[in-house]
């Protein structure tokens, strides 16, 4: 074949075949009933809460960050200022407080001597006159049996009458002087019973009343230097999110007003739930209902695909954004909805993707998931794309019944692949007037249908020196609102690092110490509490109650059954009923040989309650989860902070370091299929600076309920929920 003819006849055609092609597939990307959609981007802007200067901004435009890394200092002189100046103050304060004791024990203790000296002398007057009406009786008696005598001897002339004159003057003598006396002892009775009275009268806790208004002064200057810590933490922004920085508003040295952007940082958008919005065209509205099926992929790419599954559906036809539209001058309506990607793809936030509908009896996709208004959720790490996702049956056990006498299987509807949604942690609130009479350190919560409360345990309880240790609970609403007044249990005489606290029969409650002991190697009594509560519209009272440590020391074959050789190192913190029966204890410390945290498993709570062994009540080990928490010196081996058994029979786990106090720390939370499970426990969040003490399920079922322990900040609660249609 000449050249000439390649050039002129087949070249022509050849063109011409690729051109067209090129046309079709063009027309078949536009034009198919594949949608236009767009990865939507979860921008964070960070912004200081007050007017600050810009100290240093630690990222770069592009640069990848983790969540929770600081990515912008902000000047915090005038805090620290304010600070020092609050600790001057609470030094003085305290020295008052000392001054002011010692002042008070002093004038109650002249004050007391006096009264006392006052009751002494009114003791010895009244005495003495008893004594001398005694003696003047005895000698009335005998001066009457005389006159009586002599007056006979007169009157038969044996004696003289001048004699018996004299006998009677004396006589009438001590007649009056009886009567004298009679009258004086009534009021010296009356006498010595008031100062009696007035000593009675004096306060006990005198010098306790004399230290209420500098207290009161000091809990209010401890508010302050919480309020401060707060103000002082938010001076260093942090990353909400895994992501990168889009952009960087502010450099080192400018001033920022209050809520203006400093770094607008960009979430992770590749993994699964990611979510894309789609610009369905109006020929094209008739498609696409909440759970529809659909694939999605890169525009302009034959690649790699995912399985989503329709979330949102917008309820009516609009214009759709400029960037649907095909011809950028010519606007185009439609309507737009919300597509969840069930598998990873690897995407960048705002790159375009089509969208293909499957239709709502596509069947079950890799990766896809039941309608959105299904009430199991699924959970687990974004950042691992091949890990499976959990599931967790939030709904109240007797729908799960319900839906079990039914026969409907849960595998039948599979779960939806998506991260759970966290409300930021903000502060509790506790009222003035309760946080000047106890400490409130947030160590546990539940829920309780008897108080229609959230019932909390305080690590620490009332005030030193005044009522440390005080039997109390705290009771809270819904909405994270601490009562004025602590639930008052009556019956024991107090509580000390109580750490758990979980549902009990007939509405009552369990609550645990942490039967650890104190920086000065003690354990005292109120340390190794196990106890029921009974619970009533009007307070609490205890009904039972063991010193669990002690208990446990006495049983050294449950002690090797548990993996134990004593109670020293023993710090309990994580509770919670199992609907198989009794209670999951959790351990803090000590850690297996393999660096785990030990769960125990106590099938007959009340029969320990009621004085068996704890052998006798089956108090066994159940497993142990490998727990890492991240800390400021590194990761390190993490402990049960807080137990909770959902509806389904699984298991959240809350950690913290263990057997360590690091001065910064990112608790975490995981989540065990069931009790089988702990060994492949998965990490469902971090939570950067805090520690998760207690965890609740909200009374409707659809959300866990967690409070931190902040140390001297104040005390902060959040609700972790899953996406509602």
């Amino acid at each position: 074949m000449s050249l000439r003819v390649l050039r002129t006849r087949i070249a022509p055609w050849g063109l011409w075949c690729a051109t067209m092609a090129g046309v079709a597939w063009l027309w078949g990307d536009v034009h198919d009933e594949a949608a236009v959609g767009f990865v939507l981007a979860a921008e964070y802007e960070l912004a200081t809460p007050e007017p600050a200067r810009v100290a240093v901004v630690a990222v770069a435009p592009g640069q990848r960050v983790r969540a929770g890394d600081v990515l912008v200092s902000l000047d915090a002189q005038a805090i620290d200022a304010e600070l020092a100046i609050v600790a001057a103050e609470r030094a003085r304060l305290e020295a008052e407080l000392g001054a002011v004791r010692a002042e008070s024990k002093v004038r109650v203790g002249d004050t007391t001597r006096e009264f006392d000296e006052s009751v002494a002398a009114a003791d010895v007057a009244l005495r003495t006159a008893r004594a001398e009406r005694k003696a003047a009786a005895a000698e009335y008696a005998a001066l009457s049996e005389q006159v009586a005598t002599l007056g006979g001897l007169v009157e038969q002339r044996m004696a003289d009458r001048r004699e018996l004159d004299a006998l009677r003057v004396e006589h009438v003598a001590l007649e009056k002087q009886l009567q004298t006396a009679d009258a004086l002892i009534p009021q010296l009775v009356s006498q010595a019973a008031a100062a009696r009275a007035r000593r009675a009268a004096l306060p006990a806790d005198a010098t306790e009343a004399a230290l209420r208004p500098v207290q009161a002064e000091l809990a209010v200057v401890e508010r302050q230097e919480q309020l401060l810590a707060v103000r002082r933490e938010a001076m260093s922004l942090r990353a909400a999110v895994d992501g990168d920085v889009a952009a960087v508003h502010l450099q080192a040295g400018e001033v920022a007003g209050t809520g203006m952007p400093i770094v607008t940082l960009v979430g992770d958008a590749a993994g699964a739930a990611a979510e894309v919005q789609v610009c369905q065209r109006e020929a094209q509205a008739s498609r696409g209902r909440p759970g529809e099926a659909v694939r999605v992929r890169p525009r302009g790419s034959a690649g790699a695909e995912a399985a989503g599954r329709i979330v949102r559906v917008a309820p009516r036809i609009a214009e759709l954004p400029p960037r649907c539209w095909r011809d950028p001058k010519l606007p185009e309506w439609g309507r737009e909805l919300v597509v969840r990607l069930d598998e990873p793809l690897p995407l960048l936030p705002g790159q375009a993707v089509s969208v293909r509908f499957l239709g709502e009896d596509a069947g079950p996709l890799s990766g896809s998931a039941a309608p959105i208004d299904s009430p199991r959720e699924v959970i687990g790490e974004p950042s691992s794309g091949v890990a499976p996702a959990i599931s967790i049956d939030l709904r109240p056990p007797h729908e799960i019944t319900r839906e079990a006498s039914a026969g409907a299987a849960s595998q039948d509807a599979p779960a939806i692949a998506t991260n759970p949604s966290l409300t930021a942690p903000s502060p509790l609130v506790v009222p003035p007037a309760l946080a000047a009479r106890t400490r409130f350190e947030p160590s546990a919560l539940t829920w309780s249908t008897r108080r229609d409360r959230f019932v909390i345990a305080s690590d620490d309880t009332g005030l030193a020196d005044r009522d440390e240790h005080a039997p109390w609970l705290f009771t809270m609403d819904r909405h994270g609102r601490v009562d004025d007044e602590p639930l008052v249990v009556s019956g024991i005489d107090g509580f000390s690092d109580l750490e758990a606290i979980a549902p009990a029969p007939e509405g009552g409650l369990y609550v645990l110490a942490s039967q650890s002991r104190s920086r000065k190697g003690k354990r005292p009594a109120a340390r190794q509490v196990f106890a029921r509560v009974a619970v009533t519209a009007d307070g609490a009272r205890l009904e039972a109650s063991v010193s669990l440590a002690e208990q446990l020391e006495r049983d050294p074959a449950v002690l090797a059954a548990l993996g134990l050789g004593d109670t020293a190192e023993l710090d309990l913190e994580g509770m919670t009923a199992t609907g198989g029966g009794g209670l999951l204890l959790g351990l803090k410390q000590p850690l297996d040989a393999e660096q785990r945290a030990p769960i125990w498993h106590l099938p007959r709570p009340d029969a320990l309650l009621a004085g068996a062994t704890p052998s006798a009540t089956g108090l066994r080990r159940l497993g142990a989860v490998p727990l890492r928490v991240e800390t400021d010196g590194g990761p390190v081996p993490g402990g049960i902070s807080e137990l909770l058994e959902l509806p389904d029979g699984s298991l959240l786990i809350a950690a913290t370091a263990s057997g360590a106090d690091p001065q910064r720390q990112d608790g975490g939370l995981w989540h065990a299929a069931g009790p089988g499970d702990l060994a492949h426990a998965r990490l469902l969040r971090r939570f950067p600076g805090l520690k998760p003490e207690g965890l609740a399920l909200r009374p409707d079922g659809q959300a866990i309920v967690l409070v931190f322990d902040t140390g001297a900040a104040a005390p902060q609660w959040t609700e972790l929920q899953w996406p509602a249609p």
